[in-house]
């Protein structure tokens, strides 16, 4: 651009700064303002493609201050992509990129629906069980040992609080804990 505004300013033209034949704009001009398939790809879609998320998604959460969706900058990404002759790439990336959001809508639905339905349950009681059988059932007994423990021999070495919030969550992942140790319940 400094060659360009300097040879213009001297008056003198150089081979990199000729006109164009149709509109007398200068070629370096034209090349900067061209959009090419790789700027497409690597700039202006992934730039709509993220404003699609953030719609998709949903509207942001409570303590979002700002705008979630600028619309100039999205307005003029989309003008530029029609403008330059990528329309038909923009029309296909927004379809496909649609299209796969409502595939992964879909199986969301598809799995709550099934637990729900099938089960009587919900994801989240399916997941807390696999929680409990995997992590928390292999190692119970040793832990309800360690607190009869550390209750008797060494009644304050862990903060009440946390010991009850330890007794509290195993009965909130499994009440029959407190049926099978009830030494444990506070």
């Amino acid at each position: 651009m400094e060659e360009i505004a300097g040879d213009s300013a001297q008056g003198l033209k150089s081979p990199s700064s000729s006109s164009s034949a149709a509109d007398g704009i200068p070629r370096r001009l034209l090349a900067l303002t061209n959009m090419t398939s790789e700027d497409y790809c690597n700039t202006y879609w992934p730039q709509l493609r993220v404003a699609i998320d953030k719609l998709l998604e949903g509207p942001p959460p409570p303590h979002h201050l700002g705008p979630v969706i600028e619309f100039e900058p999205m307005y003029s990404a989309a003008y530029k992509c029609v403008c330059q002759q990528h329309s038909e790439a923009l029309y296909n990336d927004l379809m496909s990129h649609i299209e796969r959001h409502f595939v992964r809508v879909a199986i969301q639905l598809q799995n709550k629906v099934y637990v729900s339905a099938k089960l009587s349950s919900n994801l989240r009681t399916e997941l807390q069980s696999l929680f409990c059988r995997t992590v928390i059932d292999p190692i119970i007994d040793k832990l309800v040992a360690i607190v009869k423990q550390t209750t008797e021999t060494k009644p304050f070495s862990v903060a009440p609080q946390v010991m009850a919030s330890v007794i509290k969550n195993l009965h909130k992942l499994d009440p029959n804990y407190s049926q099978k140790y009830p030494q444990i319940e506070t």
